[in-house]
């Protein structure tokens, strides 16, 4: 991932190759541990690292 670029869920089942709940599931761990940020939105909700 690079710093300041939006990801979409698709983008890591891409990546993953793992199944969209479980991208789901790991992407709100992320954002809980301030690893990630959303953009707020429900629908085409999209990620991008945290600037820490």
């Amino acid at each position: 991932m690079e710093y300041g670029q939006w990801y979409k869920v698709k983008d890591f089942i891409d990546i993953l190759g793992v199944k969209e709940r479980r991208v789901q599931t790991l992407l709100k761990e992320l954002v809980e541990n301030e690893k990630l940020i959303d953009n707020g939105v429900t629908k085409g909700k999209r990620y991008k690292k945290a600037n820490k």
